[in-house]
């Protein structure tokens, strides 16, 4: 099995960001169909987990065996160490957006509220009790060792907001300010990506002018010995 190019070098490229921890899958993705690869976004998250590509090949379960992963005969694309890395760089970034969602769920109030005995904000965390675990708003000061019940911050919470009643000029209002505010984060995307594409077409040149650099190289190599 021969390698097909240049679609190998962009997926080798591809796997090389994600073992970096700076990119996710979609960015990922995204600059290296920049660079000319055709892939949609479920064939490039098939891509990223599939062993084939460092000599390994997946054999599905079936009904007498279970999943075997068996050593190719083809040349491995990438080392083994760095698709392990991927994986492991995959699951970290999920992991912590997984985390994340939780406390943001749990504790939506956190930092927004004040301890009431020194005034430092309040933050969240979860305590494990001798039988179900129980979510807790706490003091970020040293001194401060009390906590709330975050069910209880929650609920009393929603109800003063249920209380809250707006003028209908305020919410015109509102609706032009999130309007401004969402306008400025796609421009801030937009220009985020457009660092990543510039930083990626610089790559591009230097690996262009590296290979017509050693092509050249070679021909005069060549050239010399046929003299």
């Amino acid at each position: 099995m021969i390698p097909k190019q240049p679609e190998a070098d962009h997926i080798k490229w591809s796997f090389q960001q994600l073992a970096t921890g700076s990119y996710t899958i979609s960015q990922v993705r995204k600059m290296a169909c920049v660079n000319d690869l055709q892939c949609s976004k479920n064939n490039f998250l098939e891509l990223v987990h599939n062993p084939i590509y460092c000599g390994i090949i997946r054999i599905p379960a079936n009904q007498d065996e279970e999943e075997q992963f068996v050593r190719a005969l083809h040349e491995p694309l990438i080392s083994e160490s760095l698709f392990h890395q991927v994986q492991f760089m995959i699951c970290k970034d999920q992991n912590k957006r997984g985390n994340r969602d939780v406390l943001k769920s749990l504790f939506p109030l956190r930092c927004f509220l004040s301890c009431p005995w020194c005034g430092c904000k309040l933050t969240g965390s979860v305590s494990q009790g001798k039988h179900l675990k129980y979510a807790y708003y706490h003091c970020t000061g040293y001194k401060c060792k009390g906590g709330f019940r975050a069910e209880m911050l929650n609920s009393c919470y929603e109800e003063k907001l249920k209380k809250i009643h707006l003028r209908p000029e305020v919410y015109e209002l509102l609706g032009f300010v999130l309007e401004g505010e969402n306008i400025f984060t796609r421009r801030r995307e937009h220009i985020d990506d457009g660092r990543k594409y510039y930083i990626l077409s610089q790559n591009k040149n230097f690996i262009f002018q590296r290979q017509e650099s050693t092509f050249w190289m070679r021909r005069s190599t060549l050239m010399i010995s046929a003299n």
